[in-house]
């Protein structure tokens, strides 16, 4: 049930927040997400949605955006995952990590 399940997860972050050594605990494992994300985000390779390759699924009648990562492993970014114009966004290598800041420079 949807709202058992979110009653759940209301009570579970109150339980960790409402004691200081828990509050302090989510409090640095939150701020050590969000350094890895930056350092991601600093280390990632730029790349334009114009730069890459389109292709179309038939099954699906999206358009998918294909890249080759220089360990040639193909990175598929689907459209519906492609945020608002002039905004970039990290993808990830599934055979390496590596890291891209993909800008959409095309549409939305």
């Amino acid at each position: 049930n949807g709202s058992q399940d979110s009653f759940r997860r209301l009570q579970s972050a109150w339980e960790c927040l409402r004691q200081a050594e828990t509050r302090q605990a989510y409090d640095e494992q939150l701020f050590l997400k969000e350094q890895k994300l930056e350092s991601k985000r600093q280390a990632a390779m730029p790349v334009s949605l114009s730069e890459l390759e389109v292709g179309h699924d038939d099954e699906s009648d999206e358009h998918v955006y294909i890249y080759t990562c220089r360990c040639g492993e193909e990175l598929q970014i689907w459209q519906d995952e492609i945020p608002a114009l002039d905004e970039s966004f990290l993808t990830e290598c599934s055979g390496c990590s590596f890291s891209y800041s993909v800008m959409n420079d095309l549409f939305k």
